[in-house]
């Protein structure tokens, strides 16, 4: 029977990774590398945009009418008077047809404080906008009755284009349903003032967090007394407003606050000493600076690009003037400028190059450390040669400083699996060898030590064209023969604890460096070419999975194959270094496959929109390196990254495999022996006030895994003749 090696890989490749973080909701993500056919290419998607703040901006001329037709390069857009490079752009023209993302209407009718004669008025000038056309409507339209009782919505399923079945349950109020129980609510605002009924803004907050979940911009028109709020303050109204402005700029509303005129029965009190409110439209820049007044709605109206119009009893035309602004906006995107602290007010303004026109856009945002993905420490950056010298003379600190000082390290090159060993083996500590683990995994696609490089010179062309036609080969010839296999996959779990705020701008748990999370065992099999997982095998060192960890499936199976047809589609491989193997040298080629040659597609689940289950999907470029044996073709090594450096919520999603020579049975094979992978991309962070919550970005972690592969068997069953068996009788 022959010994030569086998190569234990498939063409084609489905890569998974799976990524749960904390502080608040579930996060994932699924790089993948599928079967290179035309067809299994992925659409892009709309979460494809580039840009963490996204504006929607409306741009009227002199006369106050909606303008079209403008590009990129008529906006300018100004973040604390310093411009911004707007990194994606999209153009919305409802009359010219070409939008695709309808806007939604909601009217959020308060009768809080309003006389039976002022309900009955705006109970009819809502009916009147619903019926005209003929109660079709131009938009799908949500509306919400508030009363003292709590918050009703009409019978049927909203949003709705029925006009005219909105306006019967509008106009009987018996058939109204009730959503939001006030008898079921603790005393509103209880914490923020308890001499005023912050009621409509209770309800306010519920309906914005839910459309949070909705896709698409919408137009909120609320409608009640012309009152506006004192100026007392009280705790924690900063993080409230903080909530409110983030949470009307990540829901895509645009606020417009209608109010009543006088009637006969009760004229409208205005606050005294006129509409003071335009001065607090600029933002609070620092809780002591927090007032009530700064959560009116006509501020939240102006600051979210919306308008505050004067007091009318024709509320009907009102409303049209606000639903003019529906048919053409643009879509602005970009990324925020650094921030120092928590909650740091950045104002917003854009600029229109063609005079007389104004653009209306949100006024301004809380910005976060984290929008930003910068180191949480500063790493001492050292070499191999650095790192084995200080571990040689640490033979007399603890295991947990070992492990303190490990931590706070960044490898400035490779360090190779047979020197980890070798490390590791001086320590004794725990503690200390897990540090080490992850600062070697953290390095495994840096480049290879200078003093572990050959000095022999690179081959001729014709030389290195026959090592890649050799590894071509060799995983065409052995894939046939390759028998059904079975290993022990051991999965060391790593991740880091991002600082957590408890409330908008209060510090909460702090940060953790790479740290052990779980350890887990399973048996895989490699059936037919495909990786299958035995679940019932899998034992963890935790009774459930950690919430924050990073799992990965499909480096026990076949990825090669997709990777080399990748880069033979794209630029090929080209020549990079020698390496010193453990039986002699081996040849390094790197590889750039850009996304229109890759079948490499990142998904993360999942973004803050929605419930918090859509996934951000993404067919990326990638590059990275492969070594293999000059004289065969065999491969031992495949590092691959992925090409991320603008997408939103990844920074990083790459694997490395290692394999090795394995005994199954009487044959040698090839075999997966050792992985690392590693992904960096945003947490989803829960902001809450009140009984109220919306998900949105937190700060970016790390999660790495330590995979190996060993107790390799043969799939299958064996049987033999033992002879002087005879039958019993009985």
């Amino acid at each position: 029977m022959s010994l030569r090696p086998r190569i234990c890989v498939a063409l084609g490749l489905w890569l998974w990774f799976v990524v749960r973080v904390q502080p608040a909701d579930a996060q994932q993500g699924v790089p993948a590398l599928p079967d290179p056919t035309p067809a299994s290419r992925p659409q892009q998607t709309a979460s494809d945009a580039v840009g963490l703040i996204q504006l929607d901006v409306t741009v009227h001329d002199e006369k106050g009418s909606p303008v079209s037709g403008l590009a990129a390069s008529d906006f300018t857009l100004l973040e604390n008077d310093k411009q911004d490079k707007i990194l994606s752009f999209r153009a919305f023209d409802e009359v010219a047809k070409t939008t695709d993302a309808p806007v939604k209407l909601i009217l959020f009718l308060d009768t809080i404080n309003l006389s039976s004669e002022q309900i009955s008025v705006a109970q009819r000038e809502v009916a009147k906008f619903l019926r005209q056309n003929g109660g079709r409507l131009a938009q799908p339209v949500s509306l919400f009755w508030l009363a003292d009782s709590g918050l009703w919505v009409p019978p049927q399923a909203q949003p709705s284009v029925d006009g005219n079945g909105l306006a019967a349950g509008l106009e009987h109020s018996g058939k109204l349903r009730l959503i939001w129980s006030t008898n079921r609510t603790e005393s509103a605002g209880a914490s923020v003032s308890s001499s005023l009924n912050l009621l409509p803004l209770r309800a306010f907050s519920l309906i914005a967090a839910d459309q949070r979940q909705q896709a698409g911009r919408k137009l909120l028109v609320w409608i009640g007394p012309d009152r506006t709020m004192g100026t007392g303050g009280g705790e924690n109204l900063f993080d409230t407003i903080v909530w409110f402005s983030t949470l009307l700029r990540e829901a895509r509303i645009s606020l417009y606050s209608l109010s009543l005129g006088k009637t006969a029965e009760r004229p409208i009190q205005y606050f005294q000493p006129g509409y003071i409110y335009k001065a607090y439209v600029k933002g609070v820049e620092e809780a002591r600076q927090a007032i009530l007044i700064d959560l009116d709605r006509k501020v939240l109206a102006l600051q979210s690009g919306g308008q505050a119009m004067d007091p009318s009893l024709d509320l009907a035309s009102q409303i049209n003037r606000c639903i003019a602004n529906l048919g053409t906006w643009y879509e602005l995107a970009f990324d925020a400028q650094p921030a120092d602290r928590p909650d740091e007010y950045h104002k917003l303004r854009v600029q229109v190059s063609k005079a007389g026109l104004t653009a209306s856009t949100n006024t301004g945002f809380y910005d976060q450390p984290y929008y930003e993905d910068r180191p949480t420490i500063a790493s001492k950056r050292v070499s191999v040669e650095q790192l084995s010298e200080l571990l040689a003379t640490a033979h007399g600190s603890s295991d947990a400083e070992m492990a303190r000082q490990l931590s706070d390290m960044e490898l400035t090159e490779r360090l190779s699996s047979a020197k980890l060993i070798s490390l590791e083996a001086g320590l004794r500590g725990n503690k200390a060898q897990q540090a080490l683990v992850a600062l070697a995994d953290a390095s495994a696609f840096l480049d290879t030590p200078a003093v572990e490089i050959p000095g022999e010179g690179p081959p001729g062309a014709a030389a290195q064209r026959e090592m890649q036609a050799k590894a071509v080969a060799y995983l065409a010839k052995t894939i046939p023969k390759l028998p059904n296999l079975f290993a022990t996959r051991t999965t060391v779990f790593y991740a880091e604890t991002a600082a957590i705020y408890k409330q908008a701008g209060e510090p909460g748990v702090g940060y953790q460096p790479l740290h052990v999370t779980e350890v887990s065992k399973a048996a895989v099999l490699l059936r037919d070419g495909k990786e299958v997982v035995d679940a019932g095998s899998t034992k963890r060192s935790k009774s459930k999975p950690s919430d924050n960890n990073l799992t990965t499936y499909g480096t026990f199976g076949p990825i090669l194959g997709t990777v080399i047809l990748d880069a033979a589609d794209a630029s090929g491989l080209t020549w990079s270094h020698w390496e010193q193997g453990a039986d002699g040298r081996l040849a390094a080629f790197h590889f750039t496959v850009p996304p229109e040659k890759s079948h490499y597609t990142v998904t993360n689940c999942c973004l803050p929109d929605g419930d918090g289950t859509i996934a951000f999907q993404k067919l990326v470029g990638y590059h990275g390196e492969i070594t293999i044996d000059p004289a065969t073709g065999t491969i031992f090594r495949l590092a691959l990254e992925a090409d991320l450096k603008k997408t939103v919520p990844l920074a990083r999603s790459d694997v490395m495999v290692e394999y090795g020579p394995v005994r199954i049975g009487r044959n040698m094979y090839i075999c997966p022996v050792r992985s690392v992978s590693i992904m960096r991309g945003r947490t989803i962070r829960l902001m809450q006030t009140w009984d109220e919550g919306f998900r949105t970005f937190g700060p970016f972690v790390t999660n790495l895994n330590d995979v190996t592969f060993g107790e390799y068997h043969a799939f299958g069953a064996e049987s033999r003749m033992l002879p002087g068996y005879s039958l019993d009788p009985e």
